[in-house]
Parts: C-alpha cells; structure tokens; sequence
C-alpha cells in the first residue's frame, strides 16, 4: 500500500503533466502564442496556481512524515512499564532473571535469532510482559556492547555492528507491542527523514524547472553578482 509521500508523489507527477500539456497548448506550432499577453499570462498563472496546490500538499505531507518520525524517536524514551497492566508487570518480574541471563550471555547472532522468533510469536499473539523483558535486556546488550567498544577505542567490526542494529530493529518491534504507535530505531528514523527530504527537494526541483522558477532565481543570483 502506497504511503502519503509515494502517494502525492504521483499527484505531482501528474499535476506536472497536466501543466506542461497545458502551457503547450498555449502556443501555436511555430512557438507564437495563441492569445494576447495579458490572456496568456492569466492562464499561465492558473496553470500554476494548480501545479502549486498540489505540489504544496506534497511539501506538507514530506513534512508531516519527518513529524511523525519526531514523536516517534520521542517515544523512544517513553516508560514501558506504564503500559503494562499489573499482571503483565509480575510476569515480566517473574521472568526477568532468566531472560537477563540470555539477552546479555547469549551470542549476538544467537540472541538476534531468539528476538526474531519472540518478535514473530508476539505478532500473532501479543505477549506484553515476554515483550517488554527481551526488550528491556537486548537494549541493555546493545547498549553494553557499545560501551565496551568504546571504552577500548576499538571500533565494532561490520559484521557486529550490523548484528547490533538488526538487534536494536527487533528491540523496536518488540516495544511496538507494548506501546502501539511508540519507538522508533535510529537507523529507520535516519531513512524515513532521509526519503522525506529528498522528495521535497526533487519536488522543487521539478516544480521549479516547469514552472520557471528555477531559471528567473539562476537569472537574479547573476544581476546581482555580475560586474
């Protein structure tokens, strides 16, 4: 299912065909326009106007999706605890000594492996308290294993930096059935803020370069610097 950016995206793509279609047809075959200045100018102007208005929605839900990523790394630091209904926090309490003893003992890939399986039973059948405990411990192995690395002005090697952040991804989903809709991984908000600021920038670049924008700033930078 096609997101809001993926989705204004293509309204853009179309409203830009819509306005070069339209400003074509402005013109006779020999480049000499249709109507007098003053009509064409207005009808250029409504051409734009269009184009504008939807590539202003497309502006805005770029935006929208870097807010959405905002709250969500903001989430990321939200109490787990006061999502858990009070028999959820004793099994999770009855259980945190033996999943603590995995989730900082076990091999990255052993304990990456176990996350995927806990992620995926989880899906089918939310368990909070099994969420929360494997969660709270993997976090504190990441966390751990950064430390030491650092501590020993070492950096990680590829293959235990991409187990981390797989880890820290699965540590996200996990806390995603505690709190619904909260947390978000550091790599996935970098990507999606990422994605939303080049499809502004591409949006501008291609409203800019329809609509003649692009060349009039190009032609003002050069009057005012020229010699």
């Amino acid at each position: 299912m096609a997101d809001q950016i993926e989705t204004t995206t293509e309204e853009v793509t179309a409203a830009l065909d819509t306005f070069e279609r339209g400003k074509t047809a402005l013109f006779r075959s020999d480049g000499s326009m249709k109507y007098s200045e003053a009509e064409h100018n207005e009808l250029m102007i409504g051409l734009a106007e269009r184009l504008h208005s939807v590539a202003s929605a497309a502006h805005d839900a770029a935006e929208e999706e870097v807010a959405t990523v905002r709250r969500l790394e903001e989430a990321e630091h939200d109490d787990p605890i006061r999502h858990l209904s009070p028999g959820e926090l004793a099994t999770a309490n009855a259980r945190a000594t033996f999943v603590r003893e995995d989730a900082l003992g076990l091999p990255l890939s052993q304990l990456l492996t176990r996350l995927r399986g806990i992620a995926a039973a989880t899906a089918g059948k939310p368990d909070r308290a099994d969420a929360f405990v494997w969660s709270r411990y993997a976090h504190q192995r990441t966390s751990s294993e950064l430390e030491t690395a650092q501590a020993a002005g070492k950096p990680l090697q590829p293959a235990q930096r991409d187990q981390l952040e797989a880890i820290e991804t699965e540590v996200a989903k996990l806390r995603a059935v505690i709190a619904p809709g909260g947390g978000i991984t550091k790599q996935e908000a970098a990507r999606r803020i990422k994605r939303a600021r080049e499809a502004q920038s591409a949006l501008h670049a291609k409203v800019g370069e329809a609509d003649g924008s692009n060349a009039l700033l190009k032609r003002q930078i050069a009057a005012r610097y020229s010699i």
